[in-house]
């Protein structure tokens, strides 16, 4: 059984004055950490943890969150520290503490964290040692845990195997595994089946240490060697498409969560094997022109043939495909201003002269400048506001800028 640490929501508090967050009065369960990203539930929500301080002459805490919906959260709430992969569900499989029950609908409890109330009433599908419940709306599921099931009449434990989502497959998986073990297994057992069955498992902070044969870590998931090589080279093949991927759209194509996306994905980025684009990823290459189609690289050349004076981007897509801007910049060879686009080389030509005279200290604005000829000031405006971006100058107000 893994300790569950936590905070239960009592309600909530008059804002501190910072906007981004939200104020609420809280109990401790256990020893929670006091800072990072949390998982709220209900809702499975993810939120950022601020601040946590005692509230003076009580057993209560304020806590600070960032991320919270406009209705707030309601009291009676748990918030989760993201590291346990906890999740919601309608669906999960167990392995009951001797009899089970019989399908009826019953009410839900975690034992370690009892007055934890979970609304939907829970069916078994099968009164087998190991079976199936599910419920008509999502409630808490956290494998290697112990949950209560309780009417009028009895009361029934057992230990949670697989959180939702999985398929009848792994179901089956899953159950030859447990049949193999005499009692019931522990929690290091547990997540040991999850990271066979499913290729993956994210592990709670008082796992981290253990060791899985023929698996690897990546932050708080384990991933068995032979899928993560799989998602990787998927990953990368994509990102040497014209376009790249969409970031987005990988836990779907690669058929796992999305936090350990963001960890493969990251580890990626800082060994520089990809960069982020504007939602896209795309593999990072000397000669980026070696991915583009004969089609992008014949305009791309029609691109630089226009010089500093760039292509109208009314223009661009009156005669070719509107995406192509997108594309260029997204592989660093062209620039897209709001209704110019620039080959990469010409932009920093313009670069290099709208420096040349910008004043070295002090602020400016538009009227300030004179001098840079292929630029009209409605051009150079939309310079600056790129260069802004890029972060060669910072705006101080009332249509200011200054070098940065």
């Amino acid at each position: 059984m893994i300790q569950i640490d936590s905070y239960s929501i009592i309600g909530p508090l008059e804002s501190t004055g910072n906007r981004k967050y939200s104020t609420y009065k809280a109990l401790k369960n256990g020893n929670p950490p006091e800072q990072g990203e949390f998982s709220l539930f209900p809702s499975g929500k993810s939120v950022q943890l601020k601040t946590v301080s005692p509230i003076e002459d009580t057993r209560f805490f304020m806590i600070e969150v960032k991320g919270v919906v406009a209705s707030g959260i309601r009291k009676d709430a748990l918030l989760l520290s993201a590291s346990y992969g906890a999740v919601e569900g309608k669906k999960a499989l167990v392995i009951w503490k001797g009899t089970p029950p019989d399908g009826r609908g019953l009410d839900l409890k975690l034992r370690d964290l009892p007055d934890y109330r979970i609304k939907s009433k829970i069916s078994s599908s099968r009164s087998e040692r190991v079976s199936q419940i599910s419920g008509r709306e999502p409630f808490l599921q956290l494998p290697g845990q112990i949950y209560h099931f309780s009417d009028s009449r009895d009361s029934f434990e057992c230990v949670m195997l697989m959180a939702d989502p999985f398929t009848p497959d792994q179901v089956k998986q899953m159950m030859k595994r447990v049949n193999k073990f005499g009692n019931f297994p522990g929690p290091e057992s547990i997540y040991s089946m999850n990271l066979r069955v499913r290729g993956f498992a994210q592990l709670p902070d008082s796992l981290m240490d253990s060791e899985f044969e023929g698996a690897y870590r990546k932050g708080h998931w384990f991933i068995m060697s032979r899928m993560g090589d799989r998602m990787l080279t998927t990953i990368e093949k994509r990102s040497k498409s014209e376009t790249g991927i969409r970031e987005s759209e990988l836990p779907a194509l690669l058929d796992c969560p999305q936090a350990l996306v963001q960890e493969l994905v990251q580890e990626m980025v800082l060994q520089e094997k990809l960069f982020r684009k504007t939602g896209f990823l795309v593999n990072r290459t000397d000669k980026p022109e070696q991915f583009l189609s004969p089609m992008t690289r014949s305009f791309l050349e029609e691109l630089r043939k226009h010089s500093t004076d760039g292509m109208s981007l009314k223009d661009v897509a009156a005669i070719r495909r509107d995406d192509l801007p997108d594309i260029l910049q997204r592989r660093g060879l062209a620039r897209k201003l709001e209704t110019l686009l620039f080959s990469e080389e010409a932009y920093k030509e313009l670069v290099g002269r709208v420096l040349e005279i910008l004043p070295k200290v002090g602020t400016f604005d538009l009227s300030d400048l004179t001098g840079v000829s292929d630029l009209s000031r409605g051009r150079l405006l939309q310079m600056l506001d790129e260069m802004e971006k890029d972060g060669l100058l910072r705006s101080t107000g009332d249509n200011r800028r200054e070098l940065v």
